[in-house]
């Protein structure tokens, strides 16, 4: 796969953008919202931001995502959307939502199934991706090993 352009990831970031604005400050309420869902279209190198009601919410086209192979996206994809979304919590964009929380950037398949968790948002606004807790099975195992060795 081509390495995403400089151009591809301020297109996908401002599209991110997009998608937040209805849940943006300013109106009254929180909006009850569980996951935004990416789905990257590989045939077509396109990228769909949904919310729970399978609402379109922003949509671009990808040129480097164009003819993906079917398990690219879970792979290359995740990789790319996980850097730019932790760039947009760098910027403190995600605090100020009027969604309850937790609430979640999922990537999923064609059939709105859960590719990867890209990264996870809860109340403390501690956002987090699935890699930190890469291993932690692992060492639970040798936790538990250890103590009942003692």
């Amino acid at each position: 796969m081509k390495k995403l352009s400089e151009e591809s990831a301020a297109s996908i970031e401002t599209a991110i953008y997009e998608a937040l604005v209805p849940y943006r400050e300013g109106e009254e309420g929180q909006e009850v919202l569980t996951d935004f869902y990416l789905h990257v279209n590989g045939d077509a190198g396109e990228l769909e931001i949904l919310d729970d009601d399978d609402r379109v919410l922003a949509q671009l086209s990808v040129p480097e995502w164009t003819g993906l192979p079917a398990k690219e996206p879970e792979r290359e994809c995740k990789r790319e959307l996980g850097r730019i979304l932790r760039r947009i919590r760098e910027q403190g964009v995600l605090e100020n939502l009027r969604i309850l929380r937790p609430y979640s950037f999922v990537l999923v398949d064609d059939r709105r199934e859960t590719l990867a968790e890209l990264m996870l948002v809860d109340d403390d606004t501690l956002a987090f991706d699935g890699d930190l807790l890469t291993g932690l099975d692992e060492e639970l195992d040798r936790f538990l090993e250890d103590l009942m060795k003692e």
